[in-house]
């Protein structure tokens, strides 16, 4: 058979380019085929500088028909592998064992790390040069980063489990990323950034190690310096990212947008620059939130209970003094007064009588915004709070059921029911007297109770 030449390998990998079509029959479209055809007969002339028409590295369907046999019972599609052959054009006259073995190998190497055949399999697909990677590469990028941060008390596991959410750092240079790392942390080791403290932000947010050290630098110093004249400082805007790792990533424009949107959408209520940086500070997470998403946060609680006597202005100064308000959702805010309204109907808990004929709820607000982190208890908090309000005989003062500690409020919850020092472990039920008192039968249901409790997580303790 005559082998082909140069024109003649680029037809027959354009025509075995268009033999290829997606699960619903669709095929690849001329602008697949020109973005991989050419990278295809380039590595396939390397291999053999003339091929015979029938040569097996013509193959692409059967190559890629194999790869998705072998991970049949992983869940791979056609479309799915078909996809990262496009992406990887080399995938395309892999042979199919090598790139199955190049897949399980590493997985083998690393399952006692936590590596799960689907885990890499995803990883794969989104990094689709793994599938040509063997497996003694891909473990030396993975221990090189474990033996260098060893010392820090960073573990194989935990490497694995940042590659597993960022792939690219399965192939990349174990010097390259370690560089990246102490680059960084050097950088701001006099603003409170230690090389453990970095390590740690990274594993959370392990799209940073993809990242250019310089400009994750520009991100901190850039930011600091546009808001310098409001306070920022980069000590706290460190402390800041450490708390927010996005922050380290985050593009300095769209930091300040998210910043002076929602100062602009409020000046004209008393928030000020100045006021909402010191905010942000205290809620890193305000930094990384859009503009909208806050004045959102913040509209549509208001305009709920406008016409109750929540008036903007307070609210936002409630939200000053507790920034959770800001980055808190309106339903959950919500809910939370709704709570506390229905415990003031149920007679639970009470507050003064309003001076304003049409505004009875007034007294509610005007409390809950001189106290706001009672709007950011957890819903199984005010839960608690409702059931301690109706079984210790409580005042129904705000105060004694909103300002206690919550350790404080499952004591007395435990002390109403029998058992006066959590920190010894409720004893076992007891069967009831052949002829119980009703004394017996109260004590006997207050303990299962209270082991209720504490087996569901409401009240902390342990059972005996």
């Amino acid at each position: 058979m005559v082998a082909l030449d140069g024109k003649g390998l680029s037809e027959r990998v354009n025509t075995s380019l268009k033999k290829l079509a997606f699960s619903d029959g669709t095929l690849l479209s001329e602008q697949q085929i020109a973005a991989v055809a050419p990278e295809l007969v380039e590595r396939i002339s390397i291999l053999n500088a003339n091929p015979p028409p029938d040569s097996a590295l013509f193959a692409f369907k059967e190559k890629i028909d194999g790869v998705v046999r072998a991970f049949a019972n992983q869940g791979l599609t056609h479309d799915q592998y078909l996809r990262a052959a496009l992406a990887k054009s080399s995938l395309f006259i892999q042979n199919a064992d090598t790139a199955a073995a190049n897949i399980t190998g590493v997985v083998a190497r690393f399952k006692n790390n936590g590596l799960t055949l689907n885990a890499y399999l995803k990883a794969a697909l989104h990094q689709p040069s793994l599938f040509t990677k063997a497996p003694k590469s891909i473990a030396a990028h993975m221990e090189g980063l474990a033996q260098r941060f060893e010392p820090n008390g960073v573990t194989t596991d935990e490497w694995i489990r940042a590659a597993v959410k960022q792939p690219s750092l399965f192939s990349r240079s174990s010097e390259t990323i370690a560089s990246n790392v102490i680059d960084v942390a050097e950088r701001f080791k006099t603003s409170g950034l230690t090389l453990d403290t970095y390590l740690q932000v990274v594993l959370k947010q392990p799209s940073l190690l993809s990242q250019k050290p310089e400009t994750i630098i520009a991100h901190i110093t850039d930011m600091v310096a546009k808001f310098s004249g409001n306070g920022l400082t980069l000590e706290a805007y460190v402390k800041a990212a450490i708390e927010q790792p996005q922050l380290f990533s985050l593009a300095t424009d769209t930091v300040a947008a998210n910043i002076t949107g929602v100062v602009e959408k409020f000046q004209n209520d008393g928030l000020s620059m100045n006021t909402y940086l010191k905010a942000a500070l205290k809620q890193p997470s305000l930094f990384s939130t859009p503009a909208t998403t806050v004045a959102r946060h913040v509209t549509e609680v208001v305009s709920r209970f406008r016409d109750d006597g929540l008036a903007l202005d307070a609210y936002l100064r409630a939200a000053i003094k507790h920034p959770a308000l800001f980055a808190s959702s309106p339903d959950t805010i919500a809910g939370h007064i709704n709570t506390v309204l229905r415990m003031q109907q149920d007679g639970l808990v009470q507050f003064k009588t309003s001076t304003k004929a049409d505004k009875p709820l007034k007294p509610v607000f005007d409390y809950l915004l001189q106290y706001p982190h009672i709007l950011s208890l957890g819903d199984d908090n005010f839960q608690l709070r409702r059931l301690f309000a109706g079984m210790t005989g409580s005042s129904g003062t705000a105060r004694n059921v909103f300002r206690k500690s919550r350790a404080k409020v499952e004591c007395e919850i435990a002390t109403a029911l029998g058992h006066e020092d959590l920190g010894k472990a409720v004893p076992p039920l007891e069967e009831l007297p052949q002829n119980p008192t009703k004394a017996d039968e109260v004590s006997h249901a207050k303990r299962v109770l209270l082991r209720a409790m504490i087996q569901t997580g409401h009240i902390s303790g342990s059972l005996g």
